[in-house]
């Protein structure tokens, strides 16, 4: 029988609260690793579901909000032909955090944000973006399935081109630990502090 020392518990114990801590957290999508601007994101990119979203070099875009448009690295996504864009793939466990969003064309541009089950329209809200720089948006809706964006309104800035289109970057998604998992992590670091104080205790007495 192996025996394993308070020391040995406390590590053990440290090391799997640290281990599903960090299962919650979010990985950001920048869209740097797509190489052809202006092509649509495929289906499967970064384990989720695109629809009328397009990959985004700033550099070859015209001038627009588009140049604005970048949080982090060389590239964003936008949405095309003034159109509803789309991500899914999305589950109680894979919850779509945030995004940073910019208007390609109309300073004061509405973008409607709508969270899916299925067929079922769980949250709702409007958010208000311009063409100088991005604008971080907070979802965190849990149970939803998509999360379909639309463009409205806003004052013509007179670019190159018109339209309600919008860009995004920096999209960050979480794998979110089921309740038991949440309770076992819990667990872990009551017992690391539980131990934490014992130790200094008897360093004390000693």
């Amino acid at each position: 029988m192996i025996t394993i020392g308070k020391g040995g518990a406390v590590a053990i114990a440290l090391a799997a609260a640290l281990t599903m801590a960090t299962s919650a957290s979010a990985t950001v999508i920048g869209f740097d690793d797509l190489s052809a601007s202006d092509d649509p994101i495929a289906n499967g990119y970064a384990g989720l579901q695109w629809s009328n979203l397009y990959v985004l070099d700033p550099s070859a875009a015209p001038t627009s909000g588009y140049k604005n448009a970048v949080v982090d690295g060389q590239q964003a996504a936008y949405s095309g032909f003034d159109d509803a864009a789309e991500i899914g793939g999305l589950s109680d466990e894979l919850v779509l955090k945030s995004g940073w969003f910019t208007a390609a064309f109309n300073d004061g541009l509405t973008i409607t944000a709508k969270g899916y089950k299925g067929d079922d329209l769980l949250h709702e809200l409007s958010f208000v973006v311009d063409t100088n720089g991005p604008t971080q948006q907070t979802f965190d809706w849990r149970g939803v399935t998509r999360i379909s964006f639309s463009g409205a309104g806003g004052k013509d800035r007179f670019f190159d081109m018109s339209g309600t289109n919008f860009a995004v970057d920096a999209v960050q998604v979480a794998a979110v630990p089921e309740p038991a998992t949440w309770a076992m992590m819990v667990l872990g670091f009551a017992t690391v502090a539980t131990a934490l104080r014992r130790q200094r205790r008897r360093v004390a007495l000693a």
